[in-house]
């Protein structure tokens, strides 16, 4: 198993994150699953088990990251973002993926430990303080 990441990749991951290039419209999104078949994909346009889009309250696709940006910490990037929600939800999840939409590139999959369900109510998902992904 590989354990380095190359620098330009970091820096390409973090640029993207925080101020796309020039001419790249991209957007964040994160999406509901109730199956990991994520984890064996690289794009979410491959993956199945997405939450229904016929389930209240949430749409296929997920919904945008909003607020996102990066704090440094000597040679660390800690990427983080507004808490994602879905209102008026009915549904259960297992899993988040946060993908780009311009290439829908995979860039992290967050297992929250088991089926999580809401019925008429706000689905949260409280990214930590500290970062949804932290580039070292």
């Amino acid at each position: 198993m590989g354990n380095v990441i190359p620098k330009l990749v970091k820096y390409d991951i973090i640029a993207r994150w925080c101020a796309p290039p020039t001419g790249v419209e991209t957007t964040w999104m994160v999406a509901l699953f109730t199956t990991n078949q994520c984890l064996t994909q690289t794009l979410y346009t491959g993956c199945t088990g997405e939450v229904l889009d016929s389930a209240p309250g949430y749409d296929t696709g997920g919904v945008v990251l909003s607020g996102r940006a990066a704090n440094y910490d000597g040679d660390n990037a800690y990427l983080t973002a507004t808490n994602s929600q879905w209102t008026s939800a009915t549904f259960t999840a297992a899993y988040a993926v946060v993908y780009e939409t311009a290439t829908n590139k995979i860039r992290v999959i967050y297992d929250f430990g088991g089926n999580k369900t809401v019925t008429t109510g706000t689905f949260t998902i409280q990214w930590s303080a500290s970062g949804l992904i932290k580039i070292s």
